[in-house]
């Protein structure tokens, strides 16, 4: 059995956010959507799809967000290696996270365990506004850090506004390989 490597990109987080995992060929894109759960930190709390050269694939019901769409497939039983060499999870369709998943190559080796072999940047938390909202309040506390930008006086507007921008969690690891392994 071989084993593909994807390289997953949070489209439109700056600055980038990806991954790159393995997963053996024999997963399904019901897998691939826990998989990403788990090397993203999701909760699993929102629905999702996988827009794929064969069509929409995954857990869709109507929404306001997204409109009436339905999966033209089953995710539990659509293999992986019919996905194609780019397609795209998208999930939570208020906050929209749309990932990019590219297949970079296919290994000839077995593996037993999806697994990340690569990362940048850390992870984003749930319900936070999507990407633009998370790249917004990433660059307003990265001004707010800068020596030059910062003020002497304290404000209490200022201070309850840093405590609802956390958007990010950091990435780990040796924690999401471990997690990794029970699936």
């Amino acid at each position: 059995m071989r084993t593909f490597v994807y390289k997953v990109s949070i489209h439109g987080a700056h600055p980038p956010v990806w991954r790159r995992i393995t997963v053996p060929e024999n997963r399904t894109l019901g897998e691939l959507h826990e998989i990403l759960q788990v090397v993203f930190d999701w909760d699993d709390m929102h629905l999702h799809e996988f827009s794929t050269a064969q069509g929409l694939v995954g857990r869709v019901q109507e929404s306001l967000f997204h409109g009436s769409t339905e999966s033209e497939f089953d995710e539990a039983s659509f293999p992986i290696s019919e996905a194609g060499s780019k397609f795209v999870y998208t999930y939570d369709f208020g906050d929209n996270w749309e990932h990019v998943i590219t297949l970079e190559k296919i290994l000839e080796e077995e593996s037993l365990h999806p697994r990340v072999i690569k990362w940048k940047g850390d992870n984003f938390i749930e319900d936070c506004g999507g990407v633009w909202m998370a790249n917004e309040a990433i660059a307003m506390l990265q001004e707010k850090e800068d020596p030059q930008e910062a003020g002497d006086e304290e404000d209490a507007f200022e201070d309850e506004w840093d405590e609802e921008m956390e958007v990010i969690n950091p990435f780990d690891l040796e924690e999401t390989n471990r997690r990794l392994e029970r699936l």
